[in-house]
């Protein structure tokens, strides 16, 4: 291992700028290497916000600065119909990035702003980018499709997928811990502030509960999930309100949030439901909508053999996890109430929280990070076997 070599993952967001640092080493499998992380407010600047980053993880790591980085790589929600894979940033991929922004407006503009400082702060270190569509590229062809006019086809409708990167993690963490998990239909739930399900039978994705925009699916903290098309009529009828209106209704001002008028945040909601029932209600129809999600999905798979939870809801909250499990009996599932209660996806050395007479439900903490990683080693050891040197050059 080269110590003096790092390799930067970089998640941005509208509010914050997480960043984590890996040393850069020639072996793929670095499943054990060890991954420092920071998490920083931006306010929209974001040349100070990585100072800031730098700086912090300078204090965890201190041969780290940014010119000993070898390569970056970037979590992009949205990669449109031709990105399957982790790719080099160049002028197509930035072309695509800039089409599909609109559709991701809490992560896009923030990934672009950070890839330009990264750029002219490092303007020869290579750039990647990691889709959270390509996970779902391959699925079935019926599940690609929407029902709108075949002409819009052609311009980019389908149905993407997304949280793609955490499933890709998800998978490869249940197969290395229980390898019969590659011949299984499963259902992974990734249950946080933006949350959606995703089937995957015998290790490939085969549907999935977001759509065309990661605003589809269930709903969210502030996001409304699927909606009936007719109401933008409506509300444009009623109010008068713009494209630009509802992008930002559906996107900020709904979800748990709209539904409760109290927080977007579940563990607030879940503090105050006894004494406030719109956080109840918006607490109830979370759970009622994952569990209609869960019966949709494994129709689709024909069966379903494990259930695997994760995001912050699913790794954190037994008792959101109590309450979903609670009507999947029919499915098999059934679980452990006490090893739910003291159960801590960071720490516990056994992720399942299910009877072990019935189908295992497990607890994993994803780590996309981890998984963005492995993707630039990968795509920097590849190039440096086709150039036969140590520098990276494009192509």
């Amino acid at each position: 291992m080269i110590e003096t070599d790092y390799i930067l993952s970089i998640n941005a967001g509208s509010s914050s700028l997480k960043v984590s640092v890996a040393p850069f080493i020639t072996d793929t499998d670095n499943s054990d290497t060890e991954l420092y992380s920071v998490t920083v407010p931006t306010s929209g600047n974001y040349t100070e916000a990585l100072a800031q980053a730098v700086s912090q993880l300078s204090l965890q790591i201190p041969t780290f600065s940014l010119h000993k980085v070898k390569g970056i790589g970037h979590r992009i929600v949205h990669g449109g119909t031709q990105q399957q894979t982790a790719h080099i940033i160049d002028e197509e991929i930035m072309a695509d990035m800039q089409r599909f922004a609109r559709f991701d407006p809490e992560h896009a503009p923030a990934a672009l702003s950070i890839i330009a400082v990264l750029k002219e702060r490092l303007p020869d270190t290579p750039q990647f980018a990691c889709f959270d569509t390509a996970f779902f590229h391959d699925i079935p062809r019926v599940a690609q499709l929407t029902t709108l006019p075949r002409r819009y086809e052609a311009k980019g409708l389908r149905r993407y997928g997304f949280h793609g990167i955490s499933y890709d993690y998800l998978l490869k963490d249940i197969i290395r811990r229980y390898p019969e998990a590659s011949q299984e239909k499963i259902i992974f739930a990734h249950l946080g502030g933006g949350a959606s399900l995703a089937a995957v039978e015998n290790g490939k994705p085969v549907d999935m509960t977001m759509g065309f925009s990661p605003t589809s699916g269930i709903v969210m903290s502030s996001r409304t999930g699927n909606v009936d098309p007719s109401i933008f009529g409506f509300l444009s009828e009623l109010e008068g309100i713009s494209s630009d209106d509802w992008t930002r209704i559906t996107d900020h001002e709904s979800g748990l949030l709209g539904i409760s008028e109290l927080s977007s945040d579940m563990y607030t909601l879940v503090v105050n439901e006894d004494s406030n029932p719109l956080a109840k209600e918006a607490i109830d129809l979370f759970v009622y909508q994952v569990q209609k999600a869960i019966g949709e999905l494994s129709a689709a798979m024909g069966g379903v053999d494990r259930l695997v939870l994760s995001g912050g809801i699913g790794e954190k909250s037994a008792i959101l996890r109590s309450r979903i499990v609670t009507k999947l009996g029919y499915l098999g599932f059934y679980i452990d109430e006490a090893v739910n209660q003291s159960f801590n996806a960071e720490h516990y050395p056994e992720s399942r929280i299910s009877d072990w007479s019935n189908k295992p439900i497990n607890v994993v903490a994803t780590d996309e990070n981890a998984i963005i990683i492995t993707h630039v080693q990968t795509l920097l050891n590849q190039s440096e076997g086709q150039t036969g040197s140590g520098e990276h050059r494009e192509g």
